[in-house]
């Protein structure tokens, strides 16, 4: 991916209709990511109870953030039964090894690199590490290689001081990071691995998805002085080619990229009660690539052409549940861009400046497929393009940003529920080789709250092709102060269903074909037994 600064002037004309780069890409583009080998044994659809809209607090052992990582935390309320159910944090076991033990020193200011990779090199599967309070230089990417180690935060501090390289990386099943608040210097916008402050990734050169990895209770947020003003070069938290894993709990705050992105074909996870705000892009995103030159693999190799049918090559199986996020400069709230199986519920979003609340889409520009089976329900959406950005980064690189918004700042006119396939050429659409999967089918927007929108509620196919979108539906959602239609139908979508939404406390008079029977979105199903804690 060109530079943040470089992509977004080339790119202002398209942005107007996607908001750029299918959720600000943050890794190179995935080929296509075997598809998980453990089974979903008994899967139900993820998620059944009513949680509370506000993020669970950052759990057991507490850190000692900076006052505004403080603020950020304060209104986190525990999850819900359900794959939206985290249990207690685990105790630290006996024989858990200190990373003093191996010469790590807090609070002198000296770095501490060679220590931790000590540590880390010591342990076997199932240690623990501990890092006891202070704080802990950090000068290179922090790499946990070994399967099924534990690194346990008491209020521990990591501060990266290179822009490039300054990663805490789970590279291994079974690794799993609580409690630690981590700070970085930065630059530019970045869009590598090693530029995520947290990152779950596995290298599309091995084999198989990463499993069972666990991010919880995490404080990334920016440092106190102007040259560490934001959090990560890239995105917050990465999931890259990874199953079976739970992001919960953390705060993300100010990344220069998305605050959590979920990527490379991931899979059977979760995404539940964390506090995003004031990130360069989409909030929380999910986006799958097809990759370069995908029309030609598609005609030439049928193997690879039945996994993209098959949705091996997309991220699925998510659960985005009881997230609070908002106050990005760019980009959406929560994207779907070409994901399937994916359920977005009881999230607050708030404050998208740019773009839509939510996003489904696929993009050819940026060769993902069709979302397949996307469920949007019970989700708060407020302030949807009616606002200013509280916080632009500072420096050089952006100077043209910050000009745009005092300006009175770049809007797409998204609607808060935006749903499009856009940038497609005829040719590829009329093709019957490429356009299943282009094709964007089975959505639900359902029991959503929609207020303070600076355009309409919901709209539907800008720019999209004809037949490259169908089996949409829009129930029982609550619609006020909004500048636009509730429901805004600019494509030919025959199996479009609407009923039951309302408009300041009245029935909303919508316009749209009723088909005999609502689509059939069950969104993610989950082994919930089967996810980490």
């Amino acid at each position: 991916m060109r530079p943040f600064s470089h992509l977004l002037r080339a790119s202002l004309a398209i942005c107007w209709l996607a908001a750029c780069g299918g959720g600000g890409t943050p890794v190179p583009v995935a080929p296509g990511v075997a598809p998980a080998t453990a089974a979903t044994a008994a899967a139900t659809p993820a998620g059944t109870s009513n949680a509370s809209n506000t993020p669970t607090p950052t759990p057991a052992p507490t850190p000692t953030p900076t006052a505004a990582a403080q603020t950020a935390a304060a209104d986190v309320a525990p999850g819900a039964p359900g794959c939206a159910a985290l249990e207690p944090l685990p105790v630290i076991p006996d024989g858990a090894r200190q990373v003093t033990e191996f010469g790590a020193i807090a609070d002198d200011d000296l770095p501490d690199d060679d220590a931790i990779a000590a540590a880390l090199a010591a342990m076997g599967p199932g240690d623990w590490l501990v890092f006891p309070p202070g704080t802990y230089i950090q000068q290179r990417s922090i790499l946990i290689t070994r399967p099924y180690v534990t690194l346990w935060s008491e209020g521990a501090h990591l501060h990266a001081t290179n822009p490039v390289d300054h990663t805490l990386g789970l590279r291994a099943d079974g690794v799993r990071v609580y409690g630690f608040i981590l700070t970085a210097v930065t630059d530019i916008r970045r869009d590598a691995a090693e530029q995520a402050r947290i990152s779950i990734y596995r290298d599309k050169s091995e084999p198989g998805l990463q499993t069972g990895n666990v991010v919880r209770g995490n404080v990334i947020t920016q440092g106190d002085t102007a040259d560490t003003a934001n959090a990560a070069g890239s995105v917050g938290i990465l999931v890259y080619g990874a199953s079976r894993f739970t992001v919960a709990g953390n705060v993300v705050r100010r990344t220069l990229a998305d605050g959590i992105h979920v990527t490379g074909a991931s899979r059977e996870g979760r995404v539940l009660d964390n506090h995003v705000r004031e990130v360069g892009d989409d909030l929380i995103a999910m986006v799958s690539y097809l990759g370069e030159g995908w029309q030609g693999r598609m005609r030439s190799d049928p193997d690879w052409a039945a996994a993209v049918e098959a949705g091996d090559v997309q991220v699925s199986q998510i659960l985005v549940q009881g997230n609070d996020v908002a106050d990005n400069y760019w980009g959406r709230g929560i994207s779907v861009v070409g994901g399937r199986n994916i359920t977005v519920r009881e999230n607050h979003i708030a404050r998208t400046p740019y773009g839509a609340g939510v996003l489904v889409a696929q993009e050819g520009g940026y060769r993902t497929p069709g979302p397949r089976n996307v469920l949007i329900e019970g989700n708060t959406l407020s302030a949807v393009q009616t606002t200013a950005p509280p916080y632009v980064p500072e420096g050089d690189v952006f100077t043209w940003l910050r000009g745009l918004w005092r300006a009175l700042g770049p809007r797409t006119g998204h609607a808060a529920v935006e749903i499009h396939a856009i940038q497609n050429s005829a040719v590829d659409a009329g093709d019957p080789a490429l356009a299943a999967a282009l094709a964007l089918r089975g959505v639900r927007v359902e029991r959503n709250t929609l207020r303070d929108l600076g355009t309409d509620g919901v709209r539907i196919g800008v720019a999209s092709l004809p037949g490259l979108i169908g089996q949409v539906a829009v129930v029982d959602n609550r619609f006020a102060q909004l500048a636009g239609a509730t429901l805004r139908n600019a494509g030919d979508l025959s199996s479009l269903f609407c009923s039951g939404n309302v408009l300041d406390g009245a029935p909303a008079l919508e316009s749209c074909p009723m088909p005999v029977a609502l689509p059939a979105v069950s969104g993610a199903t989950l082994d919930c037994a089967s996810l980490p804690q």
